[in-house]
């Protein structure tokens, strides 16, 4: 399966990057990125070894969340032969919080 990544995964990354910098440093900014890259990588070839997160799916889209460290977890999806990035979610924010991202 291919990777495809939002816009708004592209952005929450970003946020997660530079919140880690400017609170750890350049070396565990390197850090924290590699190890979400190398864990989404790993979705390529294990779609559905994620739990399904029920209070944000709906009957278009069921979203999964790749946890990634105890801070840290990917939400995404599955379409065809893509693995969809929707969010990078700093888990220290409220799951409702993510839910009104994905409401819409």
């Amino acid at each position: 399966m291919k990777i495809r990544w939002s816009q708004h995964a592209y952005n929450s990354l970003t946020d997660v990057l530079d919140y880690s910098f400017e609170t750890f440093g350049f070396l565990q900014q390197v850090a924290i990125e590699e190890i979400i890259l190398t864990s989404i990588e790993k979705l390529a070839e294990f779609p559905t070894m994620c739990p399904v997160i029920p209070e944000i799916s709906n009957n278009v889209r069921e979203y999964r969340k790749l946890v990634v460290s105890k801070e840290i977890s990917v939400i995404y999806w599955i379409e065809d032969d893509y693995i969809n990035v929707s969010f990078i979610w700093d888990t220290r924010r409220s799951l409702h919080h993510i839910y009104n991202i994905f409401k819409d």
